[in-house]
């Protein structure tokens, strides 16, 4: 039963453990480099300063949860 657990059991929990933080990890950086884009986006449209101003704070603020919660981790 131990050499079970030792060989099987917790290797396969460790993997486990690895893909998900990966996964994890890309879909965090993908979706910092898509609000990075959309801030650019924002920048090159000839939109009154009002809507670029409100625009632009609501995406920082998401960038700012992001990068909060990766270094809380």
């Amino acid at each position: 039963m131990v050499m079970w657990w030792e060989r099987v059991a917790k290797v396969y929990i460790k993997k486990l453990f690895i893909h998900e933080g990966t996964v994890k990890r890309r879909e965090e950086t993908h979706m910092e480099n898509f609000y990075y884009s959309c801030l650019y986006d924002i920048l090159q449209r000839p939109i009154q300063h009002s809507a670029r101003r409100t625009a632009l704070n609501h995406l920082k603020a998401k960038l700012v949860k992001l990068q909060n919660a990766r270094l809380a981790r």
